[in-house]
């Protein structure tokens, strides 16, 4: 049974917010990481493992960065120290954190999600130091290649990947063929095949969005074509976990949807899975090494998005 009054709505949202918050501030690590486990299998209810990274903390800061809060401005300066510490030469990131064992070349995704987490925290970020390295890891086409250091033939072009670059580089020359080919993908329908690492169309939906929200408005061709695919998803078949929700309902409001009832159906859907900790399902988000990966804090930083954004309308 779903809220109705506006009154109680907005109690039960500031109350869900807040247990979230608690659950991620009780959980980051004392180092400043938020965890993220690797599992043999995509439901991730056995055999799961920590397994040390930047990637996850520096999603879960961009995440939380629209919540201003005490404890989120706590968990956001620890979290950006870990970034910090991990930040090689000129501004590189690789997915493992030097408290890893395992090591991987260093990558643009993982390089351009934390250095947007770093922009206002490390000079290197700053100073763009990195954007050197990142502007010629591209194909003959113009598109950026996933690896640093890596062969052409052993590397491979990723959508949610570039969506990522273009976050950070913004919209300039060196970008243009890469925004052209995200355009023609949603548009052309071929998005299921674009990219490798990530487990649903919808995360590559919430990364076009999130680029679209910061100021790369040649994404508006893509708008109408992402909410209708999303409506429709939901209508035929729902949002099987809790996370699709929460990157449904972040994409719609980074495209400016303003539908309200929508974006409240899904928020209370969210509300009412919650768990009593404060937390949402574990549930996997990529694909890496023969591995799934996911968390709870991970998933629970995708909720908080949504609903404080949400929230943030709503009281407006």
């Amino acid at each position: 049974m779903f809220l109705s009054n506006s009154f109680f709505l907005n109690r039960f949202f500031n109350e869900s917010i807040q247990s979230g918050i608690n659950f991620l501030y009780s959980h980051q690590l004392p180092y400043g990481e938020f965890p993220v486990y690797a599992c043999p299998y995509r439901e991730m209810k056995e055999n799961c493992y920590f397994d040390s990274s930047v990637f996850a903390t520096s999603q879960i800061v961009n995440c939380i960065s629209f919540i201003d809060h005490r404890e989120v401005n706590e968990m956001i300066k620890k979290a950006c120290f870990f970034l910090s510490e991990e930040l090689v030469g000129p501004g590189l990131f690789q997915y493992f954190s030097s408290r890893n064992l395992r090591r991987l070349p260093f990558d643009l995704d993982d390089t351009c999600c934390a250095s947007i987490s770093l922009r206002k925290n490390h000079p290197h970020i700053q100073l763009r130091d990195n954007v050197s390295h990142i502007i010629h890891n591209q194909n003959t086409d113009g598109l950026f290649y996933t690896w640093l250091g890596i062969s052409d033939d052993k590397n491979d072009v990723d959508s949610v990947v570039n969506a990522n670059v273009i976050c950070y580089l913004g919209s300039c020359r060196e970008t243009e063929n890469s925004i052209a080919w995200l355009i023609g993908t949603i548009l052309e329908g071929k998005e299921t095949d674009s990219h490798y690492y990530y487990l649903d169309d919808m995360f590559l939906y919430y990364a076009i969005s999130r680029v679209y929200f910061n100021g790369v408005t040649s994404f508006h061709k893509t708008k109408e074509t992402i909410f209708n695919r999303i409506i429709e998803r939901q209508c035929v078949d729902g949002f099987e976990d809790d996370l699709t929700i929460a990157l449904a309902m972040s994409t719609l409001m980074n495209f400016g949807y303003d539908d309200e009832c929508i974006l409240k159906n899904l928020g209370e859907i969210l509300i009412s899975k919650q768990s009593e900790d404060g937390s949402w399902q574990r549930t996997a988000l990529f694909l890496g090494l023969e591995s799934f990966y996911g968390s709870e804090e991970l998933t629970t930083a995708f909720c908080l998005e949504s609903l404080a954004r949400f929230k943030n309308i709503f009281d407006s």
